[in-house]
């Protein structure tokens, strides 16, 4: 079954892939659609037969000639979204050029909004992608099935099934949301490993050290990671217009709205 899931960076696209999946519908997660993927994959993969998720995946739907592919487009409350994007995630540092995947990523995301990496502060930056890219998806799929990865329940997700042309039972619908975790970026839980607190990583680890062999792994701690940083503070940090524009997204998608003048 062809459909495509997408949204904006860190929206939880993963998530809503494995949720599919979870109710029978196989579902990739940005193995098709991404920045370093040939025409030719992308062109071939709604032959393919299988949902892929991906927060770029608006920007190939031109590529699907013949094809209507149906796109389920995830929403989160955007404050979140702009917390993780500034404080957790290297999309919108530049200063971070050692990895050649993020470097494509930022080539992408400059091809559709080249004014975003002319902001000084990463929460502009971060709060022009959460905006721009939602924006854009709205413009390239505007019959889209539009659903907030907050509130899912069996009726949101009959929805999205109704939508691409698909059904299940509540039971089986319900059995997938117990079944995937909203708490992890992969939405599997795995044993920790010591000196290690993200599931990711160490499963990472974990599959490292089976395919390598490896007895014995050490690990330490390099750095602390940002906590989260509530709307108000965001906001201090935020151009007015921006933050502005913001809680008009929000209040949109029925998120809460927070006034600069509340702040302190």
């Amino acid at each position: 079954m062809r459909f495509v899931i997408t949204g904006t960076p860190r929206s939880g696209t993963r998530y809503a892939a494995k949720l599919m999946a979870a109710m029978g519908f196989p579902c990739d997660h940005e193995k098709t659609i991404r920045p370093s993927a040939s025409v030719v994959n992308l062109a071939r993969w709604p032959t393919l037969g299988i949902g892929e998720s991906s927060w770029m995946a608006w920007s190939v739907l031109p590529l699907m000639v013949g094809y209507r592919v149906p796109v389920l487009h995830t929403v989160r409350n955007p404050w979140d979204v702009i917390d993780s994007l500034t404080n957790r995630n290297q999309i919108l540092n530049p200063m971070v050029n050692s990895d050649a995947e993020l470097q494509n990523v930022r080539v992408l995301i400059n091809a559709y909004l080249p004014e975003l990496f002319q902001l000084d502060e990463r929460v502009d930056r971060a709060a022009a992608l959460v905006l721009g890219w939602d924006r854009l998806i709205a413009e390239h799929a505007p019959e889209r099935y539009v659903y907030h990865v907050e509130w899912m329940d069996v009726v949101m997700v009959r929805g999205m099934l109704n939508f691409i042309g698909a059904e299940r039972g509540d039971d089986t619908i319900q059995a997938a949301l117990t079944e995937v975790s909203t708490s992890t970026n992969s939405g599997i839980t795995v044993d920790r490993v010591p000196g290690v607190s993200d599931p990711d990583v160490a499963k990472w680890v974990q599959q490292y050290a089976k395919e390598n062999d490896v007895g014995r792994i050490t690990t330490c701690k390099i750095r602390d990671v940002a906590g989260r940083q509530t709307p108000e503070k965001l906001i201090e940090r935020m151009d007015p217009e921006l933050a502005d524009q913001v809680n008009a997204f929000a209040a949109l998608h029925g998120y809460p709205t927070y006034e600069l003048s509340a702040v302190a």
